[in-house]
């Protein structure tokens, strides 16, 4: 259970971290200061849900498009924050797709940072 807590508490490291790029690189991306908690957290919380969502349904069939799943996912969260909250304005399909690019690669950074946290399958050294 702390393992999870502990994903969770990265998972929104990681979103508010993104989103904070993408408001300093890009100039069409504006954040709220007022409102960017709630915002990180929408997008936590729908990054969360979605993801593994739609990962455990198409990972069937899509087996190895599994970071291409997780670029679409971001890119729809990204979307469904703007449209939710006043923390996030975005303007434009290029801001959008920079945006995501952005926030999908500080995901799989983080991702990527060993700990405890992460799963380690039975055998595997």
């Amino acid at each position: 259970m702390r393992r999870l807590g502990i994903r969770i508490l990265l998972s929104l490291a990681a979103s508010a971290i993104g989103l904070l790029l993408c408001s300093i690189l890009l100039d069409d991306f504006d954040v709220s200061t007022v409102t960017f908690p709630f915002a990180v957290a929408v997008f936590g919380v729908v990054n969360l849900i979605v993801e593994p969502l739609v990962s455990f349904v198409l990972l069937r069939w899509l087996r190895g498009a599994i970071g291409l799943i997780a670029l679409i996912v971001n890119a729809f969260t990204l979307w469904l924050t703007d449209v939710l909250t006043t923390g996030i304005d975005v303007h434009g399909l290029d801001t959008y797709v920079l945006a995501t690019i952005l926030i999908w690669v500080v995901n799989v950074v983080v991702t990527l940072i060993p700990g405890p946290w992460r799963r380690q399958r039975a055998g595997r050294r």
